[in-house]
């Protein structure tokens, strides 16, 4: 399993870009989810941000209700 949290910027954009297009997830829909704003989430995807500890959580807790693999790194 790959830990997202300690991997470069880059590594964390090319998964998450990677699990919304599989998943057919927008931005605005991740957005609402995890309650951030979509220019967040666009930061994410370019590599720009990562998310911070509350962030972290809330996207790993997402993930897992859907079931998605290698998120648990998140919470840690």
């Amino acid at each position: 399993m790959t830990d997202y949290v300690h991997s470069s910027e880059k590594d964390f954009s090319v998964w998450l870009e990677d699990k919304l297009s599989i998943l057919n997830i927008s931005a605005s829909h991740l957005s609402r989810e995890i309650g951030v704003d979509r220019s967040t989430v666009s930061l994410w995807r370019k590599g720009e941000r990562t998310p911070k500890a509350p962030q972290k959580t809330a996207l790993a807790k997402y993930f897992e209700r859907l079931k998605v693999d290698g998120f648990n790194s998140l919470i840690r």
